[in-house]
């Protein structure tokens, strides 16, 4: 008798009696129970299969999370119905389990472990599915009159369900966490559900402890790893995640957050190799670890299972063995080492460390691949929250006390990552992905994933924080297709509460943007690169160097001088003429100038602003379209000077005129001011083009003494008072890089044979006087009656220390030089410390 996902019922014989049954127990239910209290959760579980019950169900079904204690519902239904009653569980760690739970909470009730002969007697038969299978001729199913399935999920198979289909005079009541799995969904096998406990609503009643969760992410690959019914194969990802050496990680992680808070948990590998080697690694660590598998023997696991439960052991590392059934409450970190993309797994591992214990809170240690999450599970997606806050709570009330180890733990990694919570599941609930937006949060929230109904609202909380070189900056970096449009509207957004000007670094990033991103094009409106167009706009700097770039693309360098000043001419009949004749060569000058014409636009005067329409459209016609436009306007008002390039005539440039030159070329090897255009102009055609004049002035000698005077008299009239000394003329040769330095200015910089540069002459006589004094070989003797005066300075005499010796004598003699030569002397002009050379 095979179940399909309709509602069927079946009546059967005793279905009356089982109710008032059930009912008379619920009624006194210390009564009945005297050696169990149970909760109110169970009591409600209980009544609503009574609701089953009574109307006549032979099969149902109760989806509680782990750790709410099914295992005391089932036996208490079992106890109150009495008769026959046959309990079947998946491993035989949850038969001994319920085994104690029946001996410990229901000690009137007979019970059988393993006893596949004694199926149908009174009392209750424990037993696994494996078994059941193996011995079905030895059992009795005519006379079962309760069939419970514990971790119901699990009969989801062919043979299991014919085995289900025996007892076809039982009530059959399965119990899971997981109903749902990659072949089914228990419904197929036991009809409509008669309780449900939410996850979330256990939590928020104090059925399981509060959960936390932290996030480690990894490079690592996962796209090569198998998949197994829906989930990375074990094998596989074991050898992707060795390659990575994730329980090197994961031991770090330990040790660094959960070892100094005094905590226990349980680790879960992909491979029993990778359980030891964790295992290895945190004991490394001064860490009480142990590895556990299907190959350790019963024994074995008893042992370490007690070792952990009384604190000589704090980690337990395995893959997949503890999944189910094993239950320690002093457990409260579960490491997913092991990603998996299957919730069954997950919410199974998670139910392990989330049984509750006064002042216990759980932690969700997630190890995740960088970038593409690929599918794995989270303890956002399975709670339905939005935003990640390191350690920070993802479901249970909120914590506001921060008096917690955890607490404390999370308040610290949150001011070590800025205190800002990152959007890590767009698909939670809305008001909770809205409540995070504020505070700088919409940073982390990228607009291509949130739902559509949210994106006006990202763009209103970001658009009340950001400036508009934060929006550029965060284009330039790059963004997604999906969220163009988001950040087209906030860009929108800033550029209308900017003051003038301030918005062109935004404009020229979405520029580059739709030029190199062809998927972000398609993703705006198709007006947006007419906008970025009309929004861009020029320095008095850009203008002047895309019309150099320009002349310097066509040769039209005898019209620069007059197109440039007619390009900022308030005459509006000279500019447009200007337009007309440059807009053939000079596109994007043209265009800049045009934008000039139509923000001065005067009222009543609408037949010019349809002259301009008329123009532009023309123009971007003529070169390429909005984007060619672009393109062309990019290139030449940020175009970079061409390489210098030797003119044909090495005579080009004077001396005189290359010093003029120096002085007049900026930064950019562009005119320093608008009156030099000319003069620089004149000196481009003389050398036949911009590389040739940069050529001939790099290739002019200024450390001749003819150079250093042309310098000289072409600073003197620009400004003299950087001759003044070293620190004026560097502040002058910041403006002006071409200038020489000052050891070339003054003639101190000559090159030695060596190739270094000859020193000072006052560093020279101070090395010669350190030559002499090495020279010397004994002490000089002072003679006392050598008296010394104060050399011109009026002073009193003083004794001074009289040094024989060859150094003694040439400083003698040096004195007196100096003092034949103070008379001729005072009357000059002094010159400064460093002034220039005669």
């Amino acid at each position: 008798m095979g179940w399909g996902t309709a509602d069927r019922s079946i009546e059967i014989a005793g279905g009356p009696a089982r109710a008032e049954a059930l009912k008379a127990a619920l009624d006194d239910a210390r009564a009945a129970w005297p050696h169990v209290e149970l909760r109110d959760h169970q009591l409600e579980a209980l009544d609503q299969l009574l609701g089953r019950i009574a109307a006549g169900t032979a099969r149902t079904w109760v989806d509680a999370p782990t750790g709410s204690g099914k295992t005391i519902t089932f036996c208490a239904l079992a106890a109150a119905l009495g008769g026959s009653a046959l309990v079947l569980v998946p491993r035989r760690n949850l038969a001994e389990q319920t085994a104690a739970a029946l001996a410990r909470h229901f000690p009137g009730v007979p019970y059988t472990l393993d006893g596949t002969h004694m199926v149908g007697q009174p009392g209750i038969a424990i037993c696994t599915y494996q078994a059941a299978l193996r011995h079905t001729q030895d059992m009795d199913w005519e006379q079962i009159d309760l069939l419970i399935c514990d971790e119901a999920h699990t009969t989801l198979g062919a043979q299991t369900r014919l085995l289900l289909d025996r007892a076809e005079n039982a009530l059959i009541v399965g119990f899971t966490a997981t109903p749902a799995t990659t072949t089914g969904h228990v419904e197929q096998v036991f009809g409509p559900v008669a309780a449900t406990l939410d996850r979330l609503s256990a939590i928020n009643r104090g059925i399981l402890c509060p959960l936390r969760s932290l996030r480690v992410e990894r490079a690592v690959d996962l796209s090569g790893v198998a998949r197994v019914r829906g989930d990375f194969d074990a094998a596989s990802l074991g050898r992707a995640l060795d390659k990575a050496l994730w329980h090197s990680a994961c031991a770090d992680v330990w040790a660094e957050h959960f070892a100094p808070l005094g905590l226990a948990g349980v680790a879960y590998t992909a491979t029993v190799a990778q359980a030891h080697a964790l295992a290895d690694e945190m004991t490394a660590r001064n860490v009480k670890a142990a590895a556990v598998s299907g190959q350790t023997t019963p024994r074995d696991l008893q042992r370490v299972l007690k070792d952990f439960a009384i604190g000589r052991i704090d980690v337990l590392c395995n893959a997949d063995l503890l999944t189910e059934g094993w239950d320690e409450t002093r457990a409260s970190v579960v490491m997913h080492l092991a990603p998996t993309t299957s919730e069954r797994v997950f919410v199974q591992r998670l139910g392990r460390v989330m049984r509750p214990a006064p002042d216990k809170e759980a932690v969700s240690v997630e190890f995740l691949p960088v970038g593409d999450p690929m599918g794995v599970q989270t303890s956002h997606d399975l709670f339905g929250m939005g935003w990640y806050n390191p350690l920070g709570r993802v479901a249970g009330p909120a914590d506001t006390s921060e008096r917690g180890k955890l607490a404390q733990a999370a308040k610290l990694l949150a001011e070590q990552e800025g205190e800002r919570p990152r959007l890590v599941n767009p698909g939670a609930d809305l008001r909770d992905i809205l409540g995070g937006l504020t505070n700088g949060g919409w940073r982390d929230a990228d607009p291509g994933l949130l739902p559509s109904s949210l994106r006006e609202d990202w763009i209103e909380a970001a658009g009340r924080e950001v400036e508009c070189a934060e929006v550029a900056d965060l284009v330039s970096a790059g963004i997604s297709s999906d969220g163009a449009f988001a950040w087209w509207g906030l860009s929108g957004v800033v550029h209308r509460r900017s003051q003038p000007g301030a918005d062109q670094t935004l404009w020229r990033a979405w520029a580059l943007a739709l030029l190199v991103q062809p998927e972000l094009r398609a993703a705006l409106p198709a007006d947006a690169p007419r906008s970025v167009l009309d929004r861009l706009r020029m320095s008095n700097r850009e203008r002047l160097r895309a019309i150099w770039w320009h002349a310097a693309q066509t040769g039209k360098w005898e019209r620069l001088p007059q197109l440039e000043q007619l390009g900022r001419s308030s005459d509006r009949r000279k500019r447009w003429s200007t337009l007309e004749e440059a807009s053939s060569w000079a596109p994007a000058w043209a265009w800049d100038v045009s934008r000039g014409l139509a923000d001065t636009g005067r009222p009543g005067r609408n037949h010019e602003l349809h002259r301009i329409a008329s123009w532009e459209a023309r123009h971007i016609i003529t070169n390429g379209g909005e984007l060619g436009l672009i393109g062309i306007w990019l290139r030449a008002a940020g175009g970079a000077a061409p390489d210098p390039v030797l003119p044909k005539d090495a005579g080009a440039l004077r001396l005189a005129q290359a010093a003029r030159l120096v002085l007049t070329l900026g930064p950019d090897d562009l005119p320093a001011r608008s009156e030099h255009v000319r003069r620089v102009v004149q000196a481009v055609m003389r050398c036949g083009g911009w590389a040739e004049l940069l050529g001939a002035i790099g290739a002019t000698d200024f450390s001749t003494a003819d150079g250093r005077r042309a310098i000289r008299t072409a600073v003197s009239a620009f400004a003299p008072k950087s001759l003044g000394g070293r620190r004026q003329w560097t502040a002058l040769q910041q403006k002006l890089p071409r200038l020489p330095s000052w050891e070339v200015l003054t003639g101190t910089a000559s090159a030695t044979p060596d190739g270094g540069e000859r020193p000072s002459p006052s560093r020279r006589r101070r090395r010669r006087r350190l030559r002499a004094a090495s020279l010397t070989n004994e002490t000089p003797a002072v003679t006392p009656e050598a008296p010394a005066r104060k050399a011109d300075r009026g002073g009193p005499e003083e004794t001074a220390p009289t040094t024989s010796g060859p150094a003694s004598a040439r400083r003698r003699r040096r004195r007196r030089r100096t003092g034949r030569t103070a008379d001729a002397t005072s009357t000059q002009a002094s010159t400064p410390v460093e002034s220039l050379p005669s």
